[in-house]
């Protein structure tokens, strides 16, 4: 289903090839030049950074290194792994920040417009203390309860771009896109936490919070997450 190539995609050319022109560009930026790789924590499926145009205090992306369009175009194992990831980082955030809420914007197909901004998969996790659950039925999206990432490859199965949102450690849900607005989570999340101008990272890139967090989070991932 995913038409985008991995030469073309933003994150594999940034951690996954020998291309820096990407790093060079957010040196440019502003990124403190003694982060190598904005690479918090590594195993062998999955890398952890801190996002950029952080909507909160701790703006964290899980993203597999396969280059996949969305965690719903995984395989149950890699998926069993991503659990447990984002389960151990929650709780880290949570601890740490003293809130964790986890969201994806779940793309199929590059050639259908959904609110993903970047066709590689990624599992935003946020500091947030707020819930947009009232927001997402304000706009009439239907919430269906999972007890499992592995729930999400029934949108695959159907071909249904989705949202993706847990608000740790309690149910979390799958809902089809039909909104189709890009960075729509993201937005959501900073409103709430009246942060409304972070919600377009393209726009606000917060490069100054993306060094802070680097710098925060480095040991706790080398200390606290296997």
């Amino acid at each position: 289903m995913n038409t985008i190539k991995t030469s073309e995609c933003c994150i594999c050319s940034e951690f996954f090839s020998e291309n820096n022109s990407a790093l060079s560009y957010l040196y440019k930026l502003g990124l403190n030049r003694e982060i190598k790789s904005r690479v918090l924590y590594e195993n062998q499926r999955f890398i952890i950074i801190p996002s950029l145009g952080p909507v909160a205090e701790c703006h964290l992306l899980v993203l597999p290194k396969k280059h996949v369009s969305s965690y719903a175009a995984l395989d149950t194992e890699s998926l069993y792994y991503a659990e447990k990831l984002i389960r151990q980082t929650s709780c880290l955030v949570k601890r740490k920040f003293g809130s964790s809420m986890v969201f994806e914007h779940g793309t199929l197909d590059s050639e259908i417009h959904n609110s993903a901004s970047c066709f590689h998969a990624h599992m935003h996790i946020v500091s947030c203390p707020y819930s947009i659950v009232p927001l997402l039925r304000n706009d009439e999206l239907k919430l269906r309860k999972i007890n499992s990432l592995c729930s999400l490859k029934d949108q695959y199965v159907r071909n249904r771009p989705y949202f993706f949102y847990q608000e740790y450690p309690n149910y979390a849900f799958v809902m089809d896109d039909t909104i189709q607005r890009s960075q729509y989570l993201r937005i959501l999340v900073a409103t709430v936490l009246k942060r409304a101008e972070t919600g377009d990272w393209k726009k606000n890139p917060g490069i100054a919070n993306v060094n802070k967090l680097y710098m925060e989070m480095k040991n706790e991932f080398r200390d606290q997450i296997s």
